[in-house]
């Protein structure tokens, strides 16, 4: 119903949570990578989240004026987990 901008809108989104679900498995694995890839998987999800609340052709439950409040807040959210990350890659490679 939503045609082809509405099922790539929906590709970017599971890819963006397939590259989640690596991140988690490389990091509890242990692998070299991990937070790189946990650090590609936490920017793709802000970006994620902020084009599904401010440009999404999709159905959303958004009332409006909160599209930008919750924006910050989701970017806030991935900066703290990067912040989170170099910490602990950081403690892992002493």
């Amino acid at each position: 119903m939503r045609g082809a901008v509405g099922a790539i809108e929906l590709l970017f989104h599971g890819a963006v949570a397939a590259v989640a679900v690596a991140a988690v498995r490389a990091i509890w694995g242990g692998m070299p990578a991990a937070f790189m890839l946990g650090r590609i998987a936490l920017i793709a999800s802000a970006v994620a989240s902020v084009q599904s609340l401010n440009w999404s052709v999709l159905p959303r439950q958004t009332a409006p004026g909160e599209a930008l409040p919750l924006s910050i807040g989701a970017v806030l959210h991935a900066a703290t987990w990067l912040v989170y990350l170099r910490i602990i890659s950081r403690r892992r490679a002493q």
